[in-house]
């Protein structure tokens, strides 16, 4: 048994897409081989799980759409639950400036109870490592449910010749403050988090 973070109840929940701390991590902008570049150009999910304390999520998918409509696919936080396997209500409750106070539930598996919270959202253009790309990050607003902590950002990258497709990075991590037996965060880590974005690819298709 170890302790289980947010970033792996993605995994096992299918898809915890958007919670998050007061001070997102920093963007980054992933350094690739080119047996990665080629595994990604040939459709796999290249997924990472770094241990720790508090485990790290971080996966890297190519859709098929631009970067654009990627983020405004991440924006529409209200429809979430239609294309996001684990969510089954999100809503934007207000607006805090330019950010957006969102409302969710996700389903997570028995014997937990499902993970209700409200995160701080915010989207839009930015510099990363020197190349201005688009970007949403998120942060849970502090006692609004039943996790202690999580970050993490959505980083999306023109992609291919033309720059038609969108090289989508999805960084998260958090601690849900509970237990769960090796096998299924080793399941989950294997099976679940590629669905954070084939989400987007059949959203985006």
């Amino acid at each position: 048994m170890r302790k289980m973070s947010l970033t792996l109840l993605v995994m096992v929940a299918l898809l915890l897409p958007s919670l998050v701390l007061a001070d997102p991590p920093e963007p980054h902008i992933p350094s690739l081989s080119a047996e990665q570049v080629d595994r990604l150009n040939n459709g796999e999910i290249l997924v990472e799980v770094v241990n720790g304390d508090v485990p790290i999520g971080d996966v890297l998918g190519v859709v098929d759409a631009p970067a654009q409509q990627v983020l405004d696919i991440i924006v529409d936080f209200d429809s979430w639950h239609e294309f996001m396997p684990s969510m089954t209500e999100t809503e934007v409750t207000s607006t805090e400036g330019e950010y957006y106070i969102c409302r969710a539930v996700t389903d997570t598996p028995w014997p937990m109870d499902d993970r209700v919270y409200s995160f701080r959202a915010w989207a839009g253009e930015t510099e990363v490592d020197g190349m201005t790309v688009l970007t949403s990050n998120w942060d849970y607003v502090e006692g609004s449910g039943n996790l202690e902590d999580t970050e993490g950002y959505w980083l999306l990258i023109p992609w291919g010749e033309d720059g038609s497709k969108t090289l989508v990075r999805y960084y998260l991590t958090a601690d849900l403050g509970t237990w769960l037996p090796d096998f299924l965060l080793n399941w989950g880590t294997e099976n679940m988090l590629p669905s954070l974005i084939e989400g987007l690819r059949s959203r985006a298709s």
